[in-house]
């Protein structure tokens, strides 16, 4: 998989939810412990960091009288895509054991419920990341390969495949 997108600091922090919530941003190897049953995570420079979106809708969905909660993307992370700052999409699925029970519906409902609650500025890159352990990738990309549904492409990778996906 070729290097096509920076990492970009910036786009991050300046996304509109950062800004109304500071206390949802850490650094993704954080928010791969917190994914990965508490398992010690490394493999990106902690100056990275990203937007976790499931505690942004918990606050979001808390503030408007407890309703229910849409489902999310684990976060979101700034890139530069050709020099233009793009938001990626990240779920990690680091807690699989098998690609049993992964429906396309359950995989679009956290894209849907992503996109509507980041609105599109920046615009959200069509590829969305699942990061899976790599004993599971293998089978989950074969299945995710057929998901491309609301015009976004899936891709499942392990932490390495991710790690060499974006550029510092």
């Amino acid at each position: 998989m070729p290097i096509d997108m920076v990492y970009c600091n910036n786009t991050t922090e300046n996304h509109h939810l950062s800004l109304s919530h500071k206390d949802c941003l850490l650094s993704l190897n954080e928010m791969i412990r917190k994914e990965n049953k508490n398992k010690a995570c490394s493999a990106f420079d902690n100056s990275w960091i990203v937007l976790d979106l499931d505690s942004v809708e918990i606050k979001k969905a808390q503030k408007e009288g407890n309703r229910n909660r849409n489902a999310t993307c684990d976060c979101t992370a700034g890139v530069k895509k050709n020099n233009a700052p793009k938001m990626l999409l990240i779920e990690c699925r680091l807690n699989y054991e098998s690609v049993n029970g992964i429906t396309e519906g359950d995989l679009d409902s956290k894209v849907r419920g992503s996109i509507a609650l980041m609105g599109q500025d920046p615009a959200i890159l069509n590829t969305v990341y699942f990061v899976f352990k790599d004993k599971v990738q293998p089978q989950a990309l074969r299945k995710l390969r057929t998901m491309k549904s609301n015009r976004k492409e899936y891709i499942a990778v392990t932490i390495n495949g991710l790690k060499n996906a974006i550029s510092a």
